[in-house]
């Protein structure tokens, strides 16, 4: 259920979301939200908020963490967003 809220939060982004063999991947190519199997409906959900609030102009990694947070979804960084942004990176095995 929570993943299925997820991806729906990603297409009310105008991102097109595509199922890949690729397991536990969440990116972004060319405009599509790329989702294997096993992927955190979290990171999904992360990616979804980031991508409404760049819409907005607004591209504070602080902002996208309180929205995901707002929408009881638990914040995962990019590890490019967490060195940009200074929220530490939790990696995750």
């Amino acid at each position: 259920m929570r993943g299925a809220l997820a991806r729906n939060l990603a297409r009310d982004a105008d991102l097109f979301v595509v199922n890949v063999a690729d397991y536990a991947v969440v990116r972004i190519t060319d405009g599509r939200l790329e989702v294997g199997p096993g992927a955190s409906p979290d990171a999904i959900a992360t990616v979804a908020c980031r991508r409404h609030l760049e819409l907005d102009g607004e591209y504070d990694e602080r902002l996208v963490k309180e929205f995901v947070e707002s929408l009881g979804y638990q914040y995962e960084p990019d590890q490019e967003s967490a060195r940009s942004s200074g929220i530490a990176f939790r990696a995750v095995s």
